[in-house]
This record gives structure tokens, sequence and C-alpha cells, in this order.
């Protein structure tokens, strides 16, 4: 979803960002449509890679959350630390030498 979302935005942004850019440098229209055509294939390649990237990196980070839940520790680790948090506990700042 996220691939193909980012593939679609990232093209379309750089097709409106060439043809915009040539037709205001008094570029005839055939050659702004078609630099702005392979703008936005090339735009949609990249897209669509940084897009799987980023949903590969979202799915291992549910992944490691929803293992974290279902482990006894994680849940006591999650429990506490949120217990602490709402507790308002201290931070230890003292140095030592």
């Amino acid at each position: 979803m996220i691939a193909r979302f980012a593939g679609g935005m990232l093209g379309l942004l750089a097709f409106g960002v060439a043809a915009t850019i040539g037709l205001a440098v008094g570029n005839p229209p055939l050659v702004v449509v078609s630099r702005a055509l392979w703008a936005l294939a090339i735009f949609c390649i990249v897209g669509l890679a940084v897009g799987a990237a980023a949903q590969a990196v979202v799915n291992e980070y549910i992944a490691a959350q929803e293992e974290a839940l279902r482990s006894p520790a994680g849940e006591r680790a999650a429990n506490a630390g949120s217990a602490e948090k709402s507790a308002g506990a201290a931070v230890d700042t003292t140095v030592t030498e």
C-alpha cells in the first residue's frame, strides 16, 4: 500500500514539476510532454522502491511490537514501563566518579 502510494505521488510530482519548468522556459509542447512522461516513469519506479523499503520497515516494527507483547516477559516489561511513566518516576541524576 505504501509503495504504490509513494510511487504514484512521486511520479505525479515529477510530471508536474517537469511540465511546469518546461513550459516556463519556453520549450515546445512535444518536448515538455515527452520529458514530463520520462520523469513520471522514472520517479514512479523510484517511489515504488522507496515505498517498498518503508513498508518493510513498518512491517518489521509491527512484528517486533507484536512479539514483545505476546511474550510473558514483554508483557511485564511493557506494563512496568507504562506504570513508571504514569507514576512519574524520578530520574537518577547523580554523577559518580
